[in-house]
């Protein structure tokens, strides 16, 4: 279940891959072939940064959801994350050894644990149907801006600026998606909102340029039920429809 939306799901995933390739392939491999990704690319490195950020953004997204009314425990994650951390402050370290020192480090109690959490959050990740789904629109998007760019000369600069970043954060996003999942797409689909939210002037920019309206109306469409995951600068999906309304109406 690696391309799950649940971030407990993904970080089980990391380590259930980690134990079955235990000591038979290098530390940076193993991360590698979790990754789908070559050892020692830039792919890999922002890979692995984000392993790095992966549990306090899971210990936070674990505190801030709720399943039928019960909150999740603030510390429900307290005993496993120290050693997690440490394993993947090691590997980025680039420290020598073997993937059994990173599997020593957590126990299979705490590997239940992680899998329980994601069983318990059932209710509100999506399918790896979804996940798949919404990876392909990220990518997609990317691809669809990056070639706006590049064909026409007569966006605005600060349009062009807000476009580059929006294009280079998802293709980001969509090179690490089986560590950052949905909370990755939600933060660039935020930032766009954001911008777009705040500035009338960029909003009857983009919404004179139709291609590039309909992009980002597109990609707002499909990322919408992404901000009923994570506690996000948007947390209401009518603020995603009140953007797109503004932008479409122009």
């Amino acid at each position: 279940m690696t391309d799950s939306l649940d971030p407990a799901a993904r970080l089980h995933g990391l380590l259930d891959h980690c134990r079955q390739h235990s000591g038979v392939q290098s530390l940076s491999s193993t991360w590698g072939t979790y990754l789908e990704v070559a050892p020692n690319t830039v792919d890999y490195v922002q890979a692995v940064a984000q392993l790095v950020l992966l549990p306090g953004e899971v210990r936070t997204a674990f505190a801030n959801l709720k399943n039928q009314g019960v909150s999740i425990p603030y510390d429900f994650f307290l005993e496993p994350l120290p050693s997690i951390e440490g394993a993947l402050a090691f590997g980025v370290q680039g420290q020598s050894g073997q993937t059994v020192d990173f599997v020593l480090r957590y126990s299979e109690a705490q590997t239940d644990r992680i899998l329980g959490a994601s069983a318990l959050l059932k209710g509100h990740a999506a399918s790896p149907v979804d996940a798949s789904s919404l990876l392909e629109t990220v990518a997609s998007t990317a691809d669809d801006l990056s070639a706006l760019l590049a064909d026409d000369d007569t966006l605005e600069p600060e349009v062009r600026e807000l476009l580059y970043s929006l294009a280079d954060g998802l293709r980001r996003t969509a090179q690490t998606f089986k560590i950052s999942g949905a909370e990755g797409v939600a933060r660039e689909r935020d930032l766009l909102v954001g911008r777009l939210a705040m500035n009338n002037g960029l909003q009857q920019e983009v919404g004179r340029h139709t291609k590039v309206m309909d992009v980002i109306a597109r990609f707002l469409r499909s990322t919408a039920f992404v901000a009923s995951f994570f506690t996000t600068a948007v947390t209401a999906d009518e603020d995603v429809e009140k953007i797109i309304r503004a932008i479409t109406a122009g």
